[in-house]
């Protein structure tokens, strides 16, 4: 074989692939993370439900994405649907159908420690005033959801067992309730 004809062939071989190369963070490889980053699995239990007695609604939370690393955040999905025959009205804090979501657990002194989930659903600040009430109606059989991902940067993230406490105030005619759960939500070292 001649050296110019390699050099084809080479140069051809170069140019066919050129579109076609991701980066790892185009593709979100966890191999291509830093080796000293944070890495976690996650997964949660419903330890506790409050289903309000004046409504026919399901709350549920689960798990959509287990692992946290730089590259890609675990993702909780919650999500109410109205079993009633109407449509009802459910209200939260900013961020509806249920607020600003975090992670909770005893720390030892006065106050609990706090773990922040974001949310397409309100700002990426996990200073949002909780003062400020929204509602919107859901029709019967509609099910309203909410992804919350968690981050391996997350402010207080670490391995750890926590409780996630979720609420919907509802009102629907003269009635008025909320349903409520409590997941435990356990944080542990991935493997890298």
């Amino acid at each position: 074989m001649n050296r110019r004809a390699l050099l084809a062939g080479t140069g051809l071989a170069l140019a066919t692939t050129a579109g076609c190369l991701e980066t790892a963070a185009e593709t979100g490889d966890a191999s291509t993370d830093d080796p000293g980053a944070k890495r976690y699995h996650v997964s949660l239990d419903v330890t506790d439900e409050q289903p309000a007695a004046e409504f026919d609604t399901e709350l549920a939370v689960e798990v959509v994405t287990e692992s946290v690393r730089d590259a890609a955040p675990a993702e909780i999905r919650v999500s109410l649907t109205n079993a009633e025959s109407g449509s009802i009205t459910v209200g939260s804090g900013p961020g509806w159908p249920f607020g600003v979501l975090t992670l909770t657990r005893d720390a030892g002194n006065e106050f609990p420690e706090r773990v922040p989930f974001t949310s397409d659903r309100y700002d990426e600040s996990e200073y949002i005033p909780d003062d400020v009430s929204v509602s919107d109606s859901v029709d019967d059989g509609e099910t309203v959801t909410a992804v919350y991902e968690l981050h391996a940067d997350a402010k207080n993230l670490e391995p750890a067992t926590y409780d996630l406490e979720v609420t919907a105030s509802l009102e629907g005619g003269d009635r008025t309730g909320g349903h409520a759960l409590t997941a435990a939500v356990e944080v542990l070292e991935a493997d890298s």
